[in-house]
């Protein structure tokens, strides 16, 4: 299966965290502490993914494009939150927290691969449904 393969090579590729690596080295004043948080919800993260990649190993295809599209859906309300703190505190204090820039920033990396593994339709009908939460006011 085509779509498993190409998620198992999401946890493959992110699991050592290279990206975060990168990402970590424009922040050089972060705290050891900060950096041990940053690295241990990075590998939640990925453990989350490789735990659904396990679950699915006999899954459908249609089962794994479903799931597919809920990880994806997870990850962007996650990235949408880092990306609303980030935003206030620019606002309210002319900077925003490193840590949720760094998490924003990993978070957004693992949706583009999700990304270039689903059908433009299909991104175009997930952004559409995540814009509709984002702005509806009940």
């Amino acid at each position: 299966m085509q779509r498993l393969k190409q998620l198992i090579e999401i946890y493959k590729q992110n699991n050592s965290v290279p990206t975060l690596k990168e990402i970590l080295k424009d922040f050089p004043d972060l705290s050891e502490r900060t950096v041990k948080q940053i690295n241990y919800l990075a590998k939640m993260r990925i453990k989350g993914i490789q735990d659904l990649t396990d679950t699915l190993v006999d899954a459908s295809k249609e089962e794994v494009d479903s799931a597919i599209m809920s990880l994806w859906f997870e990850l962007r309300s996650e990235w949408m939150r880092y990306n609303a703190v980030n935003n206030y505190n620019m606002v309210m204090h002319g900077k925003a927290d490193d840590m949720s820039v760094i998490l924003s920033a990993f978070i957004s990396n693992l949706i583009v691969q999700l990304e270039a593994m689903l059908e433009k339709e299909q991104i175009e009908e997930m952004h559409n449904i995540m814009v509709k939460v984002q702005y509806s006011h009940a």
